[in-house]
């Protein structure tokens, strides 16, 4: 401000509100270059305004023979012809940024300076996750670096399993990276199945909902679903950041249709497969002695009825429509055996050490909603590569022998790591709070 009131006594009041303009266009161009900022069609075409302007400026003070009748003002003109020049570098390199790489996403590595133990060979997930930077007694919170961010995801209400584990795993992830477990995340949770206000900018986290992304947005552990193809190609030009695809299936769909490029260092993540590990009372509880074996099925909403109907009364059902906390404790506490037509279901119990089953009935509305895809590229994404179809035998669902090996805690552990790492903590910061 004081520099400006100073160039005002420099030059007149039309050539100051030129350069404020010009200042505006630099700094948009700085927040989009370096911050990764959307530049929307609105954006561009105030931008091109401006610039277009201070040309026309410039060309009618030469038109008025100015840098001749009135050579005390040249310095002025230059100044302003030098301030556009300026923006149209800006403008031009902003453009690029946003539109360039072909048109398609952009697959961006984040930066892990502040996460050497993660390629440290037994270091635990506790002490790269939890003793990050270290905790911190004085009251803190966890604040989005551009304020329009905010964790989005999509659920039908505000009971729903699925929905709810990936922004739980954000917020709980910042708040130990970042504190120790003192900070609070204060980053908003957007349930964009409601509201999603335009100018927003997204962090899409599990889920099969990658034909939802808009322009600018950031994506990690998000899965494509194949039905909603044809939505997807129409975000080819969108400039979405992605840091972690869902699993390696995704990653392929997505390359192999152009949508985005082949990254050597590409990585994946299952935001649910986190909770354990950060909230490791879960993990305490399910590692308890069981006085007896208890065969629990879970499925989704469109199940529950022929679960009630077909399975044996012995097998303890847990629905899928009830917010994520009493789900996990349900599965920690009172199952030995976890079968699930949702794929939720399967990565809690697999992240919890508990065995799986993945079961899809013969008349489940699974076989055209959501396939085999998200499945597969889940387990793809753990190492599971013996299982690759579901049964459909209610039988199975008694038998311990159908049910998946218990991967050790010290390799659950490195996977929930490797999830973890590829988390784009650089977007957030730790803010303190006075007194």
């Amino acid at each position: 401000n004081l520099l400006s009131i100073v160039t005002l006594g420099f030059c007149s009041a039309l050539t100051h509100s030129l350069l404020n303009s010009g200042k505006r266009i630099v700094a948009i161009g700085m927040a989009i270059i370096w911050f990764h900022e959307s530049l929307s069609s609105e954006r561009l075409m105030g931008l091109g305004v401006s610039f277009i302007g201070g040309v026309c400026y410039v060309q009618v003070q030469k038109n008025q023979s100015l840098f001749e009748s009135q050579k005390g003002r040249r310095w002025e003109l230059g100044l302003v012809f030098f301030s556009m020049a300026t923006c149209a570098v800006l403008l031009l390199s902003a453009t690029i940024k946003s539109f360039g790489a072909g048109g398609q996403a952009v697959f961006m590595n984040a930066p892990n300076e502040l996460l050497q133990d993660c390629t440290t060979p037994g270091a635990s997930f506790h002490d790269v996750f939890v003793k990050a930077l270290g905790t911190s007694d004085t009251p803190c919170e966890i604040v989005p670096r551009n304020n329009r961010i905010s964790i989005c995801h999509l659920s039908s209400n505000s009971q729903d399993f699925g929905g709810s584990l990936g922004p739980a795993s954000v917020q709980a992830l910042l708040g130990s990276f970042y504190g120790g477990g003192h900070c609070q995340s204060d980053v908003s949770v957007t349930n964009i199945s409601q509201y999603r206000p335009p100018e927003s900018v997204c962090l899409f986290n599990s889920g099969s909902v990658l034909h939802h992304v808009k322009s600018g947005d950031h994506v990690w552990g998000t899965r494509v679903d194949p039905l909603f193809q044809d939505k997807m190609v129409g975000k080819a030009k969108k400039n979405v950041i992605v840091h972690a695809f869902g699993g390696a299936l995704t990653e392929q769909h997505l390359v192999e249709r152009g949508l985005v490029k082949k990254n050597k260092e590409s990585r994946h993540a299952e935001p649910g497969y986190l909770i354990p590990f950060l909230y490791p009372e879960y993990l305490k509880l399910a590692q308890e002695p069981r006085t007896e074996t208890t065969f629990c099925f879970m499925g989704p909403v469109y199940d529950t009825d022929w679960a009630a109907s077909q399975i044996p009364l012995s097998i303890h059902i847990i629905p899928a429509h009830e917010d994520w906390v009493p789900i996990v404790s349900e599965i920690a506490t009172q199952c030995s055996y976890v079968a699930s037509s949702s794929l939720d279901g399967i990565i809690i119990a697999d992240a919890l050490g508990i065995p799986f089953l993945w079961f899809q009935s013969t008349d489940s509305e699974a076989k055209g909603v959501e396939r085999n895809f998200k499945f597969l590229d889940y387990l793809q994404s753990v190492g599971r590569m013996d299982i690759d179809a579901p049964t459909n035998d209610a039988s199975d669902l008694t038998n311990a022998q159908m049910y998946s090996e218990v991967f050790p805690l010290d390799r659950r552990q490195e996977i929930a790591k490797s999830f973890a790492c590829s988390f784009p903590f650089h977007l957030f910061k730790r803010k303190m709070i006075a007194g």
